[in-house]
């Protein structure tokens, strides 16, 4: 189960919803195929949909990847601490 979590995570180590939309997703186009195997009829344009959004989601995941991040500094004072000179 930790690997599940750990393959959720993104790049900040937090668990991101685009991933886990793909994973329902996949599941859902894995159960249409297998269950279309056992006598399951599903129109052709389910599988279309089905299919666009498991790569979209597999796109906005790789996108993830290259977008910047800002960089955090602790030591810069924040908007409510003043500075003197």
């Amino acid at each position: 189960m930790n690997n599940v979590i750990e393959m959720l995570k993104d790049v900040d180590g937090q668990v991101s919803s685009k991933r886990v939309m793909s994973l329902v997703i996949l599941a859902l186009f894995s159960y249409m195929a297998i269950g279309s195997c056992y006598g399951l009829i599903i129109k052709d344009n389910i599988w279309d949909d089905v299919f666009y959004a498991l790569m979209a989601f597999a796109g906005m995941i790789t996108s993830e990847k290259f977008t910047k991040r800002s960089v955090r500094n602790d030591a810069s004072p924040t908007p409510t601490q003043t500075t003197t000179a």
